[in-house]
Order: C-alpha cells, then sequence, then structure tokens
C-alpha cells in the first residue's frame, strides 16, 4: 500500500550519513576477482596495507564462517583497494557505489567509532568541509582548497532547517535564503507569481508507503492488512496533502517512470495480467505507448505509458498439459530418490542439512538411462498417476530437467534448483546471451 509522491520541487545538494553496512549474499566457488584499477599515484614505498580476513583467505563454502560475499580484501597501495569476491556479481560496483558502503580511511574509523563521533566529525572528499554545526538549525560549510575536483563555487555554505514550508518560503522571498527544497502545496504558486524567483520542477524519486508488520497481530491476519488497504482514499490523500504533479503509486518504486504502463483501467489484479503489453504476441509489432517521447543518451526514442517495449521478445518456457500431469510423479519419484527409497538407489539417500551455498556444474545430478528407466518403472508401479510409458518416453528431455531441477532442490535448495531450468530451459535467457553483442554495440555509442 503505497502513495509516490512525484515532487515538482527545487533539488539542491544531499548531504548524506556515513554508516556502517555488511554486505550478505549467498558464496559459491570458485572465486571471481574484481581487478584494481590503476591508482591515481601509485606509492613509491613497499606499502604495508591491511588485509582482510588478516589471517587468509575467507571461506567461500562455509556459511557458518563467512556470510559475506567476499573472499579477501586488500589493500594494495594508498590509493588502491582490491576484492576478490566469492562468486561473480554484476552489481558489485553498484553496491560500492552506495554511500553506506564507502571506503574510509581506517585511522578515521578507530578514532571515531568508539565514541560515535562519526557523524561530528566526518571525514570526506568532497568540495566543502563541515565547520559548524548547530543540531536541528543550521551546518555551516567551508571550501575545501584541495578538492581534487573543479573549485568550489562560493567560499561558504550552509544549511538551515525549519518543519514549516511557510517559514522557508518567506526566508526565500525575503532573500535570507538562496534557494529552497520541499516548499509546500500552498507555496509554489507563491514562488512562481513571485519576481526574482524561479521554479524548478524535478521528477519525485520518494514513494510513501504505510508499513504494516505482518509478523505481529492483528497485521498477520492478511484479510485486516486488504481491509485497511481498501478503506484508505488514496486519491483523496494525493489530492488534498501532496504538491501538484503527485499521484497514487501502484507498487513500492516511484511511479511516473518510463517502465510504468497505463494503470487507469483495473486494479492490481489487471495490471499484471491484462494490463498493456502483457502476453502480446511477440510476432506483431507492439502498439506505439501513448506516453512522451523521450531520447536516451544513444538517440533512441522511448516513451511512458507503456512499459518497456523490448528489443527482442521472447516467450517465456512454457508446459503442455502432459508434462503438467507429469509434475507430480516426478516430486514423489525424487523424494523417494533423495531418501534412498528407490531400487538400485539405496546408496543416494542425502545426508546432513542443505547445502545453499553452492556452485552448481552442469554435470552435477545429471540424470542417467539407469535413474530415467528406473523413473519410468516407478510411474508404471503406480496407476494412480494416470500416466502411461508413451506418455514418459514422449517427454523425456522435459522429465530429466524437472528430476535435475528436484535433486537440486533437496540437496541445495530452491535458489540454486532454479539454475537448472535457467541455464538449460529457460529460451529468454537463451535469447539474452544470444543478443549480448548488440548490447556491447549500443554501449559503445554512448
Amino acid at each position: 500500500m503505497t502513495l509516490s509522491k512525484r515532487s515538482p520541487l527545487l533539488a539542491l545538494v544531499a548531504v548524506s550519513a556515513i554508516i556502517f553496512s555488511a554486505c550478505g549474499g549467498a558464496a559459491s566457488s570458485p572465486p571471481a576477482s574484481v581487478e584494481p584499477s590503476p591508482s591515481a599515484a601509485e606509492s613509491v614505498a613497499p606499502y604495508d596495507g591491511l588485509a582482510y580476513p588478516a589471517d587468509g583467505d575467507a571461506a567461500c563454502d562455509d556459511a557458518t564462517k563467512n556470510t559475506s560475499e567476499f573472499k579477501s580484501i586488500k589493500a594494495i597501495d594508498r590509493l588502491t583497494v582490491e576484492f576478490s569476491l566469492c562468486r561473480p556479481d554484476v552489481a558489485f560496483l553498484a553496491k560500492i557505489a552506495f554511500a553506506s558502503n564507502g571506503i574510509q580511511d581506517s585511522d578515521w574509523l578507530t578514532a571515531h567509532a568508539a565514541d560515535k563521533t562519526l557523524l561530528r566529525d566526518p571525514n570526506g572528499t568532497g568540495p566543502y568541509m563541515l565547520s559548524n554545526w548547530d543540531s536541528g538549525n543550521r551546518m555551516v560549510f567551508g571550501a575545501f582548497a584541495d578538492y581534487w575536483g573543479d573549485a568550489p563555487l562560493t567560499p561558504n555554505l550552509e544549511f538551515r532547517w525549519s518543519d514549516q514550508s511557510v517559514t522557508r518560503t518567506q526566508e526565500l522571498i525575503a532573500g535570507t535564503t538562496d534557494g529552497i527544497d520541499n516548499p509546500g502545496k500552498e507555496d509554489i504558486e507563491t514562488i512562481k507569481g513571485t519576481d526574482g524567483l524561479t521554479f524548478y520542477e524535478r521528477e519525485g524519486l520518494s514513494t510513501l508507503y504505510i508499513g504494516m508488520n505482518n509478523l505481529k497481530a492483528p497485521w498477520d491476519n492478511v484479510k485486516v492488512r486488504q481491509a485497511l488497504a481498501q478503506a484508505i482514499n488514496y486519491q483523496e490523500l494525493v489530492d488534498n496533502y501532496y504538491p501538484p504533479g503527485s499521484e497514487v503509486a501502484k507498487y513500492f518504486t516511484p511511479s511516473g517512470r518510463l517502465i510504468q504502463r497505463d494503470y487507469s483501467n483495473g486494479g492490481f489484479y489487471d495490471y499484471y495480467t491484462h494490463g498493456v503489453g502483457v502476453g502480446r504476441d511477440p510476432n506483431k509489432e507492439p502498439a506505439k505507448p501513448n506516453g512522451p517521447e523521450v531520447k536516451t543518451d544513444t538517440g533512441r526514442a522511448v516513451y511512458g505509458g507503456g512499459g518497456i517495449t523490448p528489443d527482442e521478445s521472447v516467450n517465456p518456457r512454457t508446459i503442455n498439459f502432459s508434462q503438467r500431469r507429469l509434475l507430480s510423479p516426478t516430486f514423489a519419484f525424487t523424494r523417494e530418490f533423495v531418501n534412498g527409497r528407490i531400487r538400485g538407489f539405496e546408496s543416494t539417500k542425502l545426508a546432513g542439512p542443505i547445502k545453499f551455498r553452492y556452485d552448481l556444474q552442469p554435470e552435477d545430478f545429471k540424470v542417467t538411462d539407469a535413474m530415467f528407466r528406473a523413473f519410468r518403472d516407478y510411474v508404471a508401479a503406480d496407476p494412480s498417476f494416470k500416466v502411461t510409458t508413451a506418455m514418459v518416453d514422449r517427454n523425456r528431455a522435459f522429465l530429466e530437467n524437472e528430476i535435475r531441477f528436484n535433486l537440486v532442490t533437496a540437496a541445495h535448495g530452491r535458489v540454486i534448483g532454479d539454475r537448472v531450468f535457467i541455464t538449460s530451459a529457460d529460451p529468454q535467457v537463451a535469447k539474452a546471451v544470444d543478443v549480448l553483442p548488440k548490447a556491447r554495440d549500443l554501449s559503445s555509442k554512448r
């Protein structure tokens, strides 16, 4: 249940607090290493950098010893850090670019972590330095002469707080401040109508929502949550309390973006099952979205209001009626198999807990001819399955994938089990791999 605040407000400067965070994630072997970038200035003298863990690489296949995705982190020189990962992670660069994951000076952390003065005595490399902080009132900054980028535009910078929109607007009109953020709904027209002031609109990136803890009563009852969701008049809240341009959100991510399809003629279920572009024939030319046209960095035209129209349309993996009937006996056979109750395969009984952190290899849990014959005999012995031998033989490729999926899931969990289909039977993934060179060509045009 969300409200989107797509506010046309003045964008100024954001000050981010530095916090500690732990990067979690499944780990698997073999490890993948992220190569360090060339440093701006290499150390001349031998550099005795820290390493984590200090006593060697962390275990990548034992969740009781290492719950992160890091095999090791090493300071190569004064300006270079090398991360070795337990597995490939395409999002890693984006993760370390996040404010809370910034690399900090270890001496500064040691000096300020214990007494929690990290915010009061901030560390950073920005164009301004904090010179005074009056909590809840203002922050004063002075230009940093040794800033590595373009020189600061002003010698000083001051941020002041006021929770009253009218007060902020009055200061703007009086000239005691150069700009304000988040003007109130009633103040926007005042700003637009005042000579010497300029109102800048921006795309809102905030989504306001009402959170309910579904682990606690009464919110653990889905009917209670649904009742509250249906009792609130979202549109009335937006119309009366939010700036012009705000709209009711349809999901948690910010609304009004190019990816959002039209939501005007149906509810949540209809949007995801019958919305514009859902289930369309990939062999037909897609209908042009009704939103405004904008250009990407490479000059391609994209449109809002109709979702993303893909360059390549591929239908998802589907199964026919016979294959659907085979799902139940496949699961039942696998359950007996992993418990050592299939004749000739008694030694295959899985022992111990599920090992979730596992790097699935192409040859793992392959269905052999003997295993397939055992499955055919198992099905034939139970008429309640209503499955014929001919049906089994006709769908052998499908069954081998299903049996392997169930075996991997039993040993390593559903996430690893899904890799069976992703790597061998997913037409969308196969097409994505096939057109990767086209993506490289597009990126090279920037």
